[in-house]
């Protein structure tokens, strides 16, 4: 008896070592449901100080769960890095979104860094990140790109513009250019 506890015990604070999306209380995973009438309302503009505090949460997480960090949590911590020190250095104004699909709870996705560019009408995408909690069953992250897409729709002659992001985060460029496109080409 004491040696399965044993091997129960190794097994499940030793070998598990990274952050594992949560669950619903009846053991179903978590599903995000798109906003189809008007997929905008799952943007929210937030503030620098907010987004410092949601990376904050994200960043314990891995670090008090973890006893070894997995790649999928280096990429996430990384990204934190890179983020903090954005916020830190910036001297333009730049906009911050959480993203929040509806769901049982009210949870940040993904957090999205944008600056405008008036010279260029552009809306620059800076950096994404995605919950160390997400993960892709639970909903697509092209959603996301959708919802960025109709933020800037309304606007008279600006465009999104993802190559910053393309060219640092080759994640989103895989998972988002069409590939029949031209346009990135």
């Amino acid at each position: 008896m004491r040696l399965i506890f044993l091997q129960l015990y190794i097994f499940y604070f030793i070998l598990v070592k990274s952050l594992k999306p949560m669950g619903l209380p009846n053991g179903n995973n978590r599903k995000y449901y798109v906003n189809k009438k008007n997929r905008v309302d799952d943007l929210k503009l937030i503030t620098p100080s907010k987004i410092t505090f949601i990376i904050k949460h994200w960043e314990n997480n891995i670090l008090q769960t973890s006893k070894e960090i997995r790649i999928e949590d280096k990429y996430i911590l990384d990204k934190i890095d890179l983020i903090k020190d954005y916020i830190k250095n910036t001297t333009r104004k730049d906009m911050y979104f959480a993203w929040m699909p509806k769901s049982v709870y009210k949870d940040v996705v993904f957090i999205v860094i944008c600056d405008i560019n008036m010279e260029n009408n552009s809306f620059n995408v800076k950096y994404i990140l995605h919950s160390p909690f997400w993960e892709d069953k639970q909903i697509k992250s092209i959603h996301l790109k959708y919802a960025l897409e109709d933020l800037i729709e309304d606007i008279e002659d600006f465009e999104l513009n993802l190559t910053y992001l393309y060219d640092n985060d080759k994640r989103y460029k895989l998972d988002w250019l069409d590939i029949t496109s031209q346009k990135y080409d």
